[in-house]
This record gives structure tokens, C-alpha cells and sequence, in this order.
């Protein structure tokens, strides 16, 4: 079942090896399938007993701005955060703007029917309860 939302593979990662070989096999993956002027805001993906929670870092945005899409084990969140516009020389300039897209790869199943987002001073948090039957209790 797929179920929009309106409002980087990401996977469970518990140690330093692990780590490691998911970062040098993805990042070269991740790099050639961006759109020039896509990216990819900082994104957690936390388990507690019966839910997992997206958190995503994304500053200067509303709501409504959000697509979430969700699958039993595939969350994908896109948007686009406005560019904006000073006049002058940029001396620095490290905050992306533009359209993003991040892609999350769920350990367990979700009810997808019971997804709740939220965008408050500047995360986007996204609660999904697992899937009883998937639960590692």
C-alpha cells in the first residue's frame, strides 16, 4: 500500500564497520543519481518498542511545502526549499537550497494508515507505528 503525505537510503546502522561499508558503497550511488541541483537535508531515523521516527533537519520552510510518500518499508520525503535572494558577493555560502529529496529505507513494516508529520522550528519529524508482526521484541 502506498500513502502520500502531504505536509539518502537510510538504514539502521549499529556499528563502526557497518558504517564504514554503507558509506563508501552509497555515497558514489547517491552522487550519481542526484539531479545537479538536488540534495539531501540531515536525516535521523530513530526506533523505540513500537514506532520509528523521521527526523529531518530542514529550516525555512511551511508545512505544506512537504511530500511524503510512504510504503511498508520505504518513506520518501521531497519538496522544495526557496532559494533566497541577497544582493552582494556570497563570501560563503553552504545552505543548500532548492528541490531535495531523501529516501528511507525502514527496518521493520509500518502502518501506513496511521503515519502522523509534523514541521516545527525547522525539523520535519515523521511517527510511524510498526507493524505488530514485525516488532523485535
Amino acid at each position: 500500500m502506498n500513502t502520500e503525505i502531504q505536509l539518502a537510503p537510510i538504514r539502521l546502522i549499529r556499528s563502526e564497520s557497518e558504517y564504514l561499508e554503507y558509506y563508501s558503497v552509497n555515497q558514489s550511488q547517491r552522487q550519481n543519481s542526484l539531479k545537479p541541483h538536488a540534495w539531501i537535508p540531515p536525516t535521523d531515523l530513530i526506533e523505540t518498542a513500537d514506532r520509528l521516527i523521521i527526523r529531518i533537519e530542514i529550516a525555512g520552510m511551511k508545512q505544506a511545502d512537504f511530500s511524503i510518500q510512504v510504503e511498508s518499508r520505504h518513506v520518501i520525503v521531497s519538496g522544495n526549499r526557496p532559494e533566497i535572494r541577497h544582493q552582494g558577493c556570497f563570501h560563503r555560502m553552504e545552505i543548500p537550497s532548492g528541490e531535495f529529496e531523501s529516501e528511507i529505507d525502514l527496518p521493520q513494516a509500518v502502518e501506513t494508515d496511521q503515519v502522523e508529520a509534523e514541521y516545527q522550528d525547522g525539523f520535519l519529524s515523521i511517527i510511524l507505528p510498526i507493524t505488530p508482526s514485525t516488532r523485535s521484541d
